[in-house]
């Protein structure tokens, strides 16, 4: 599996609810916001195995990419840990603000 994935996602929800909405929906992610010069506002979160979760709220559809760079690099079931992290994201965490319409995965 790939370290890096992209996900566009098309959402109805103002860009301005999506912090509240991440911190409830994966309190396990430690996420602050931001506003970038060239790509406008985004979220960015981090947990403890050093998954990190970006999107860019300014983009139509938001664009989410997710680093497994450094994330269970001693462990043997890496891409098991990598797929079981994506998977919950896709199946469990986006459809509550959107819903997926391109991935690079």
């Amino acid at each position: 599996m790939k370290e890096y994935v992209s996900i566009d996602i098309e959402s109805d929800i103002e860009a301005t609810s999506m912090f509240d909405i991440f911190k409830q929906l994966l309190p396990e992610y430690d996420w602050r916001s931001g506003d970038s010069d060239m790509q406008g506002p985004y979220l960015s979160g981090k947990n403890i195995d050093d998954v990190r979760i970006k999107i860019w709220l300014g983009e139509k559809p938001f664009e989410m990419s997710i680093s497994f760079q450094n994330s269970w690099l001693n462990n043997q079931d890496r891409d098991n840990n990598m797929e079981n992290a994506l998977s919950r994201i896709i199946q469990d965490f986006i459809p509550n603000f959107g819903r997926v319409v391109k991935t690079d995965i």
